[in-house]
């Protein structure tokens, strides 16, 4: 769902892998573009559920426009829980919010990374044929 009522837009809002997991950092990401053709500050704030938070970034931090420019804003998340929930964006500008956006997010539940078991050489089998593969026991 998207809400535009201003000079930002916002073009793009979505997840940047196809599958996110609690307790793993992951982004979104938004692309906006100012319609008008004068500059512009925006704000851009996301709203997450309480488990989610950004990581490592301002997320207050303010956007100047050219006019009619496009710019991406990418934000850094992790979720402390696995939970499916919607993430909001709105951009204030002009002392007012111009557009918004909403994102719905699932996070899987985390796995442990384990270390591969041995892998065994391939072993060529013997044949007079020249074969464009080879068998792995």
């Amino acid at each position: 769902m998207t809400i535009e009522k201003g000079p930002i837009q916002i073009r793009q809002f979505q997840q940047t892998r196809p599958i996110d997991r609690a307790q793993r950092p992951t982004t979104v990401m938004a692309t906006l573009e100012n319609t008008g053709d004068r500059e512009l500050d925006a704000h851009p704030r996301l709203l997450m559920p309480q488990s989610v938070k950004i990581a490592g970034t301002d997320p207050n931090a303010t956007v100047r426009f050219n006019g009619h420019e496009k710019k991406t804003c990418i934000w850094p998340i992790e979720s402390a829980e696995p939970m499916t929930g919607e993430l909001r964006l709105q951009i204030e500008a002009e002392g007012r919010t111009v557009a918004e956006s909403v994102l719905s997010m699932q996070f899987l539940p985390p796995i442990a990374i384990s270390k591969p078991r041995y892998i065994p050489d391939p072993l060529p089998v013997k044949t007079p044929l020249l074969i464009g593969a080879h068998h792995c026991p």
